[in-house]
């Protein structure tokens, strides 16, 4: 985008590309103008909203029920595993969490505190979800608001909603680019709205189809350990809590069970979809720990925390040095021994303040527990880095690439996504599967480019060994048997590692294919 200054269409491997509207890209492009072209460019927008969706949780909570709770419930959220991490990446998620957090937070603040200045503001971060991700940034604030008002019998609020402002601002927001892309890409519309939304919705068609239960466990683990305190949290939260304090609790509790429903219901689903509840369950947490009114069960839930986190990590190590057997287990042996020494102290530290009967000071060393590994964590993802990212690879082919040589990998092009943006080239993608631009292979218009950069494996094979032109091939590495099957016989390996193998059919005379 910032490469060709077109701000309108999205690409991806220098091809139109509908999945997901424009805003997130249109912000990554913008850092890429001020940062670069590199890594930290791309995940700066995701770090931004994530950094920031601490603060935002932090001042809602301090608003709708007091400091102590604020500063509990941004403790949890920045040290919940899944939001943590995932805020490191260059992702569409972190985004939308921040703005259905920022909306949702609004809509509390204005049928809660019945302060209604704050629905203007709410339509305004709903329009800027739904050009971040689509229709669930209109939809998943509407059914959980909607959820809210039927469970406090609370429906008349509707009519002091200021519904008709509320579609003018989202229409502002979302419809001038709507329509400007719908004049260049006359296809937008359709694949947009009817393949991304309604047909990933209603099948499994994208390959990602799951049961229904698939969230249940991936909650546990996205915001570990503070997920183990949710059940009771809710149950004492509905319990203990009156007047508005107990409002918020069930708006919070209609945000986490909406969000999880509606995920569970289409065969489609991948783990981070769930990321918004890392948000609405770090607050219940807090006001539970802030306001527990049975010590033996806080103490139970502090003893199975951190009994399961020695398990976890006595299990981890096991798996790692007696029974892993793939490339990337040798890396993490070597990072785990001051992993593991963290989580043994931090879970001293825990005992010990659970047995004084010092539970917030034991949720702060739990806390601090986290924090600590996960930095050793994310230090450690340098070094894995090999593995998942085509960095090496793609400064190889920088070095040796000269105009007219081509490309590929012999994969889909989701598997090594990052490395048309490395080597800021088109690719040629090699085999059956051409991933999430199968619906723009599909397109007419785009019929020409299949003979070109769309090749079967034995087309490629074809090719590759006539050596007209000079081609490079990324694979993993465990799959080039597959192309030597078809007849791939003369190859040089330019580059092998982390379980991935580049060769190129150009053979130098030392060395032997």
């Amino acid at each position: 985008m910032w490469e060709s200054k077109d701000f309108i269409v999205p690409h991806f491997n220098y091809i139109p590309h509908f999945e997901k509207p424009i805003f997130a890209y249109l912000l990554t492009a913008l850092s890429i103008g001020v940062f670069g072209a590199n890594s930290l460019a791309v995940r700066f927008p995701s770090v931004l909203a994530a950094i920031s969706g601490i603060f935002l949780t932090h001042a809602f909570t301090r608003r709708l029920f007091d400091e102590k709770k604020a500063n509990l419930a941004a403790m949890i959220l920045s040290t919940s595993v899944g939001y943590f991490l995932l805020g490191r990446y260059g992702m569409i998620d972190m985004l939308l969490t921040l703005f259905l957090s920022a909306a949702l937070f609004g809509l509390a603040a204005a049928v809660i505190q019945k302060d209604r200045r704050f629905y203007p503001a709410a339509y305004l971060f709903m329009g800027l979800a739904f050009i971040t991700k689509g229709l669930v940034g209109i939809v998943l604030p509407v059914l959980i608001f909607t959820a809210y008002l039927v469970w406090t019998k609370n429906l008349a609020e509707v009519k002091r909603m200021r519904l008709g402002w509320g579609l003018l601002i989202i229409g502002l927001v979302f419809v001038p680019w709507g329509i400007a892309i719908s004049i260049r890409e006359p296809e937008f519309s359709y694949v947009f709205i009817t393949q991304q939304h309604f047909e990933r919705f209603a099948t499994g068609s994208f390959g990602r189809a799951r049961p229904f239960w698939f969230f249940i466990p991936i909650l546990i683990s996205l915001a570990f350990p503070w997920s183990l305190f949710l059940p009771t949290a809710a149950i004492h939260g509905l319990r203990d809590q009156k007047g508005d304090e107990r409002k918020m609790v069930q708006f919070l509790l209609c945000w986490v069970s909406v969000i999880l429903l509606f995920f569970s219901i289409p065969r489609s689903k991948l783990p981070y979809y769930i990321l918004p509840v890392s948000v609405p369950l770090s607050v219940l947490v807090a006001v539970w720990f802030d306001q527990a009114t049975e010590p033996k069960t806080l103490r139970l839930l502090l003893k199975c925390a951190g009994l399961i986190l020695v398990v976890a990590i006595g299990g981890f190590n096991a798996y790692l040095f007696f029974w892993a057997e793939v490339p990337i287990a040798e890396t993490i042996r070597n990072l785990v021994l001051p992993g593991t020494i963290c989580v043994l102290a931090g879970c001293a530290v825990i005992a010990n303040y659970t047995r004084k009967s010092l539970y917030r000071s034991a949720a702060w060393a739990m806390a601090g527990t986290l924090y600590a590994a996960m930095i050793i964590i994310a230090a450690g993802m340098f070094f894995l880095s090999p593995y998942f990212s085509t960095y090496k690879e793609s400064q190889t082919l920088k070095f040796l690439w000269k105009e007219g040589d081509t490309i590929a990998v012999y994969s889909s092009p989701d598997h090594f996504s990052d490395l048309p943006f490395h080597l800021q080239k088109r690719i040629m993608v090699v085999g059956s599967d051409f991933g999430t631009l199968t619906s723009e292979v599909e397109e007419r218009q785009h019929e020409k480019e299949l003979d070109r950069w769309f090749l079967s494996a034995g087309k490629f094979v074809e090719l590759f060994s006539l050596g007209k032109t000079r081609m490079f091939c990324l694979m993993k590495a465990k799959s080039l048997g597959e192309l030597q099957h078809l007849g791939l016989r003369k190859f040089s390996v330019i580059y092998e590692g982390a379980g991935k193998i580049l060769i190129s059919n150009e053979i130098p005379s030392a060395t032997k294919p």
